[in-house]
């Protein structure tokens, strides 16, 4: 594979009929939003790569500022795991004990950040010894996993981690609602036409949709024509979520992760940029989304055909490698997406 450029944060900005007013992230509905934390204890074989039992507890409900504590007990092994909400009254019979202290930080369209401070105690011949602990904040998207802890093997007893998961609690009011989503890709280079892409994605509200265009080709050589495959291609894919608002507008999200690949006879290449992108649309109503180049770095990659006729940026090395400065290559194009968004059913 050849080495290709390295990317930056991209800055988005959007084309609308109407000024868009630009929002947070957190979302409201009729009541509070409240989030659900979820800590899993599991336990491996000695040699970590396969899971013997795990033990979780989905009990941590919590608002916005909110605080819960959690106490976890197991034997030396792992077995016999039980979560409590409050200490136990006799934890003489146990080998480890964990507390666990979560704050509910922020919610978002679909993120969940929190706060989760532990501490590993040892409970062994009436001695309690500290053995680990840890504050950290943790932002979370729907079915991601984040491993908090994790105790080696020692030969005799099974490998034991800690992860946790998060996601928000829907308003029962809007807990059925699904979203549907039309999405058209648009490239404009500065010296030819228009290339679309289209796209339609449908899910329940606040649910995270991966999206992933067909790619664009860029044509290397000016003779070619305006619907010529190539080997070096314009991609863009990602990620997109909605969440229906009180006042029936739709909160939205769009993660998009875009840039080039090339495809050779001796393998391929890919670098891109990745943003985030967050604001308020009406059901029906339609907006255009500008997506910048990184724009920055080359790529260099040996040719499927020969190029008689070099575009701007685009350069034949003296070793037959293909050489294409995006800045100069890309200068004066234009990509965007064209979203509608509405209710389903």
């Amino acid at each position: 594979m050849i080495s290709r450029h390295t990317g930056r944060m991209l800055s988005f900005c959007a084309l609308v009929s109407v000024v868009l007013q630009m929002t947070g992230i957190s979302f409201a509905q009729d009541h509070p939003p409240k989030a659900k934390i979820v800590i899993t204890m599991s336990v491996d074989d000695r040699a970590g790569n396969s899971q013997i039992r795990a033990t979780t507890y989905d009990d941590i409900t919590l608002k916005v500022g909110d605080t819960r504590n959690a106490f976890l007990y197991c034997n030396s092994d792992g077995s016999g795991a039980i979560f409590n909400d409050s200490p136990i009254g006799n934890p003489g019979n146990y080998y480890y004990l964990w507390v666990f202290e979560v704050r509910l930080v922020s919610i978002a369209v679909d993120r969940v950040t929190f706060e989760l401070a532990w501490q590993q105690t040892e409970l062994t011949g009436g001695v309690v010894i500290t053995t680990g602990g840890d504050r950290r904040t943790f932002t979370l998207g729907q079915r991601e996993n984040q491993q908090v802890a994790f105790m080696n093997s020692n030969g005799v007893h099974p490998s034991t981690r800690i992860q946790v998961q998060a996601s928000p609690i829907e308003d029962q009011k809007y807990a059925d609602l699904r979203l549907g989503y039309d999405l058209w890709l648009v490239h404009q280079p500065a010296d030819g036409a228009k290339t679309t892409r289209h796209l339609t994605l449908s899910g329940r509200q606040g649910e995270n949709l991966l999206l992933g265009f067909a790619a664009v080709p860029l044509p290397l050589d000016k003779g070619a024509s305006v619907d010529a495959d190539s080997q070096y291609r314009l991609f863009v894919r990602g990620s997109i979520a909605g969440r229906m608002a009180p006042d029936g507008t739709i909160q939205v999200v769009l993660r998009p992760y875009s840039g080039t690949e090339d495809r050779s006879p001796t393998g391929w290449g890919e670098g891109g940029c990745t943003g985030t992108k967050s604001f308020d649309v009406k059901p029906g109503e339609t907006i255009e989304i500008e997506i910048p180049f990184c724009k920055r770095g080359h790529s260099t990659f040996w040719p499927q055909d020969s190029i008689p006729n070099p575009r701007r940026g685009v350069t034949i090395q003296n070793n037959g490698l293909i050489r294409v400065d995006e800045p100069e290559f890309l200068s004066g194009s234009r990509t965007s997406i064209i979203l509608t968004i509405f209710r389903e059913g």
